[in-house]
Protein backbone atom coordinates (compact mmCIF):
# COMPACT_ATOMS: atom_id res chain seq x y z
CA UNK A 1 0.00 0.00 0.00
CA UNK A 2 1.56 3.27 -1.10
CA UNK A 3 1.28 6.24 1.23
CA UNK A 4 2.47 9.81 0.89
CA UNK A 5 4.34 11.00 3.98
CA UNK A 6 5.11 14.66 4.50
CA UNK A 7 8.63 14.96 5.86
CA UNK A 8 9.06 17.36 8.80
CA UNK A 9 10.77 20.62 7.95
CA UNK A 10 14.50 20.03 8.36
CA UNK A 11 14.55 16.42 7.18
CA UNK A 12 15.51 15.96 3.53
CA UNK A 13 14.34 13.06 1.40
CA UNK A 14 17.92 12.11 0.49
CA UNK A 15 18.66 11.55 4.22
CA UNK A 16 15.82 9.04 4.69
CA UNK A 17 16.28 5.34 3.93
CA UNK A 18 13.56 3.85 6.13
CA UNK A 19 10.36 5.29 7.60
CA UNK A 20 8.84 3.75 10.72
CA UNK A 21 5.39 4.47 12.14
CA UNK A 22 5.74 3.92 15.89
CA UNK A 23 3.36 1.54 17.62
CA UNK A 24 2.35 3.61 20.64
CA UNK A 25 2.68 7.27 19.66
CA UNK A 26 1.60 6.69 16.04
CA UNK A 27 4.24 9.17 14.89
CA UNK A 28 7.05 8.72 12.37
CA UNK A 29 10.74 8.08 12.83
CA UNK A 30 13.18 8.29 9.96
CA UNK A 31 16.35 6.21 9.63
CA UNK A 32 19.50 7.40 7.90
CA UNK A 33 21.63 4.30 7.33
CA UNK A 34 24.71 6.15 6.10
CA UNK A 35 25.01 8.15 9.32
CA UNK A 36 23.46 5.33 11.44
CA UNK A 37 20.95 7.77 12.92
CA UNK A 38 17.28 7.87 13.85
CA UNK A 39 15.62 11.24 13.15
CA UNK A 40 12.28 12.50 14.39
CA UNK A 41 10.38 15.73 14.84
CA UNK A 42 10.57 17.38 18.26
CA UNK A 43 7.26 17.00 20.13
CA UNK A 44 6.11 17.85 23.64
CA UNK A 45 6.46 14.22 24.74
CA UNK A 46 9.94 13.84 23.22
CA UNK A 47 10.96 17.16 24.75
CA UNK A 48 9.99 15.79 28.19
CA UNK A 49 12.35 12.85 27.63
CA UNK A 50 15.10 15.18 26.38
CA UNK A 51 14.80 17.22 29.57
CA UNK A 52 15.40 14.05 31.57
CA UNK A 53 18.39 13.20 29.36
CA UNK A 54 19.90 16.58 30.18
CA UNK A 55 18.95 16.45 33.86
CA UNK A 56 20.59 13.06 34.42
CA UNK A 57 23.46 13.81 31.99
CA UNK A 58 22.79 10.60 30.08
CA UNK A 59 24.93 11.68 27.11
CA UNK A 60 27.96 11.13 29.34
CA UNK A 61 27.12 7.41 29.62
CA UNK A 62 28.93 5.42 26.93
CA UNK A 63 26.09 2.96 26.32
CA UNK A 64 23.50 5.75 25.95
CA UNK A 65 22.90 6.43 22.23
CA UNK A 66 24.23 9.94 21.56
CA UNK A 67 21.28 12.33 21.17
CA UNK A 68 21.05 15.97 20.13
CA UNK A 69 18.59 18.52 18.67
CA UNK A 70 19.04 20.74 15.63
CA UNK A 71 16.27 22.96 14.26
CA UNK A 72 13.49 21.02 16.01
CA UNK A 73 14.77 17.69 14.68
CA UNK A 74 16.01 15.09 17.17
CA UNK A 75 19.00 12.99 16.09
CA UNK A 76 19.90 9.79 17.89
CA UNK A 77 22.59 7.20 17.15
CA UNK A 78 21.27 3.96 15.66
CA UNK A 79 22.48 0.68 17.16
CA UNK A 80 24.43 -1.56 14.79
CA UNK A 81 24.21 -4.59 17.07
CA UNK A 82 21.31 -6.81 18.07
CA UNK A 83 19.21 -7.49 21.13
CA UNK A 84 19.26 -11.08 22.35
CA UNK A 85 16.53 -12.85 24.30
CA UNK A 86 17.46 -16.30 25.69
CA UNK A 87 14.89 -19.05 25.26
CA UNK A 88 15.96 -20.94 28.37
CA UNK A 89 18.25 -20.60 31.35
CA UNK A 90 21.15 -22.41 29.70
CA UNK A 91 21.48 -19.50 27.24
CA UNK A 92 22.31 -17.02 30.02
CA UNK A 93 26.02 -17.02 29.19
CA UNK A 94 28.70 -15.12 31.11
CA UNK A 95 29.13 -12.58 28.30
CA UNK A 96 25.46 -11.56 28.51
CA UNK A 97 25.55 -11.35 32.30
CA UNK A 98 28.76 -9.29 32.29
CA UNK A 99 27.15 -6.78 29.91
CA UNK A 100 24.07 -6.61 32.11
CA UNK A 101 26.28 -6.09 35.17
CA UNK A 102 28.14 -3.29 33.38
CA UNK A 103 24.87 -1.36 33.01
CA UNK A 104 23.90 -1.91 36.65
CA UNK A 105 27.38 -1.01 37.94
CA UNK A 106 27.33 2.18 35.87
CA UNK A 107 23.86 3.42 36.87
CA UNK A 108 23.64 2.34 40.53
CA UNK A 109 26.22 4.85 41.89
CA UNK A 110 24.49 7.77 40.13
CA UNK A 111 22.08 9.97 42.13
CA UNK A 112 22.44 7.56 45.03
CA UNK A 113 20.59 8.27 48.27
CA UNK A 114 18.90 6.53 51.16
CA UNK A 115 15.35 6.84 52.39
CA UNK A 116 13.45 5.28 55.27
CA UNK A 117 10.63 2.99 54.25
CA UNK A 118 8.19 5.08 56.28
CA UNK A 119 9.17 8.15 54.23
CA UNK A 120 9.02 6.18 50.98
CA UNK A 121 5.45 5.08 51.71
CA UNK A 122 4.45 8.64 52.66
CA UNK A 123 5.97 10.01 49.44
CA UNK A 124 4.31 7.41 47.20
CA UNK A 125 0.57 7.34 47.64
CA UNK A 126 -1.37 4.65 45.76
CA UNK A 127 -4.91 5.70 45.03
CA UNK A 128 -7.56 3.02 44.80
CA UNK A 129 -8.76 2.48 41.24
CA UNK A 130 -11.38 0.27 39.65
CA UNK A 131 -8.90 -2.60 39.53
CA UNK A 132 -9.76 -4.17 42.90
CA UNK A 133 -7.57 -7.26 42.50
CA UNK A 134 -4.38 -5.31 41.81
CA UNK A 135 -5.16 -2.90 44.61
CA UNK A 136 -5.51 -5.79 47.08
CA UNK A 137 -2.13 -7.15 45.97
CA UNK A 138 -0.52 -3.71 46.32
CA UNK A 139 -2.13 -3.32 49.75
CA UNK A 140 -0.47 -6.57 50.87
CA UNK A 141 2.96 -5.24 49.85
CA UNK A 142 2.32 -1.95 51.66
CA UNK A 143 1.25 -3.75 54.85
CA UNK A 144 4.37 -5.90 54.69
CA UNK A 145 6.62 -2.86 54.24
CA UNK A 146 5.01 -1.12 57.20
CA UNK A 147 6.57 -3.81 59.40
CA UNK A 148 9.97 -2.48 58.30
CA UNK A 149 9.10 1.23 58.38
CA UNK A 150 12.24 2.05 60.41
CA UNK A 151 14.60 0.39 57.91
CA UNK A 152 16.15 2.23 54.98
CA UNK A 153 16.43 1.42 51.28
CA UNK A 154 18.81 2.83 48.68
CA UNK A 155 17.62 4.77 45.65
CA UNK A 156 19.63 5.44 42.50
CA UNK A 157 19.35 6.30 38.84
CA UNK A 158 17.58 3.54 36.90
CA UNK A 159 16.77 2.94 33.24
CA UNK A 160 13.20 2.18 34.29
CA UNK A 161 12.36 -0.31 31.52
CA UNK A 162 15.48 -2.45 31.40
CA UNK A 163 14.91 -5.72 29.51
CA UNK A 164 16.44 -7.89 26.79
CA UNK A 165 14.79 -5.92 23.98
CA UNK A 166 16.57 -2.74 25.08
CA UNK A 167 20.05 -4.22 25.54
CA UNK A 168 22.00 -4.11 22.27
CA UNK A 169 25.19 -6.13 21.84
CA UNK A 170 27.80 -5.87 19.09
CA UNK A 171 30.15 -8.87 18.85
CA UNK A 172 29.10 -9.92 22.37
CA UNK A 173 30.03 -6.52 23.80
CA UNK A 174 27.61 -3.91 25.11
CA UNK A 175 26.90 -1.28 22.47
CA UNK A 176 23.78 0.61 23.56
CA UNK A 177 20.85 0.48 25.93
CA UNK A 178 17.86 2.07 24.19
CA UNK A 179 14.42 3.49 25.11
CA UNK A 180 15.13 5.70 28.13
CA UNK A 181 11.68 7.31 28.35
CA UNK A 182 11.13 5.99 31.91
CA UNK A 183 14.59 6.86 33.25
CA UNK A 184 14.48 8.17 36.81
CA UNK A 185 15.19 7.59 40.48
CA UNK A 186 13.91 4.27 41.80
CA UNK A 187 15.11 1.60 44.21
CA UNK A 188 18.68 0.55 43.42
CA UNK A 189 17.62 -3.01 42.45
CA UNK A 190 14.69 -2.01 40.23
CA UNK A 191 16.57 -2.56 36.95
CA UNK A 192 17.98 -5.94 38.07
CA UNK A 193 14.56 -7.20 39.13
CA UNK A 194 12.83 -5.74 36.09
CA UNK A 195 15.32 -7.50 33.83
CA UNK A 196 14.98 -10.96 35.37
CA UNK A 197 11.59 -11.29 37.08
CA UNK A 198 9.27 -10.97 34.03
CA UNK A 199 11.44 -13.41 32.02
CA UNK A 200 11.41 -15.99 34.82
CA UNK A 201 7.74 -15.66 35.71
CA UNK A 202 6.68 -16.17 32.10
CA UNK A 203 8.52 -19.49 32.26
CA UNK A 204 6.80 -20.53 35.51
CA UNK A 205 9.73 -20.12 37.91
CA UNK A 206 8.51 -19.49 41.42
CA UNK A 207 9.40 -16.69 43.82
CA UNK A 208 12.14 -18.60 45.62
CA UNK A 209 13.84 -19.80 42.42
CA UNK A 210 13.92 -16.24 41.08
CA UNK A 211 15.23 -14.93 44.40
CA UNK A 212 18.02 -17.51 44.39
CA UNK A 213 19.04 -16.61 40.83
CA UNK A 214 19.05 -12.85 41.41
CA UNK A 215 21.07 -13.15 44.62
CA UNK A 216 23.60 -15.37 42.86
CA UNK A 217 23.83 -12.89 39.97
CA UNK A 218 24.56 -10.11 42.45
CA UNK A 219 27.18 -12.22 44.24
CA UNK A 220 28.92 -13.19 40.99
CA UNK A 221 28.62 -10.05 38.87
CA UNK A 222 27.79 -7.01 41.04
CA UNK A 223 29.38 -7.88 44.41
CA UNK A 224 29.60 -4.20 45.33
CA UNK A 225 25.82 -4.34 45.89
CA UNK A 226 25.86 -7.40 48.17
CA UNK A 227 25.63 -5.36 51.37
CA UNK A 228 22.73 -3.35 49.94
CA UNK A 229 20.52 -6.39 49.52
CA UNK A 230 21.75 -8.52 52.44
CA UNK A 231 18.68 -9.58 54.46
CA UNK A 232 16.59 -7.10 52.45
CA UNK A 233 15.61 -9.02 49.31
CA UNK A 234 11.96 -9.34 50.33
CA UNK A 235 11.83 -5.62 51.09
CA UNK A 236 13.30 -4.68 47.72
CA UNK A 237 10.97 -7.10 45.96
CA UNK A 238 7.97 -5.40 47.59
CA UNK A 239 9.33 -1.97 46.63
CA UNK A 240 9.83 -3.23 43.06
CA UNK A 241 6.20 -4.41 42.93
CA UNK A 242 4.99 -0.96 44.02
CA UNK A 243 7.26 0.79 41.53
CA UNK A 244 6.05 -1.43 38.70
CA UNK A 245 2.45 -0.77 39.61
CA UNK A 246 3.05 2.98 39.81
Amino acid sequence: ILKIIALPHGIKEKDVDIVIKTKFNKDYKFINLKNTQILCELTHKINFTLNKINHFQLNKIKFFPATYISRKIVYQKLAKGNCYRPNDLSEFNSSLLKNLAHVVNNLSPRNKSQIKISSYLNDNKFKKKDDDLNFKIIDIFILMLKKYRSKSITLSLTHGDFKFEHLFLLKDKLEYVIDWETVGIKSIFFDVMNFFIPWFTKRSYNYFQIKEYILKFIDDYVPNLQNEIKNKYNIYFSIYALERYK
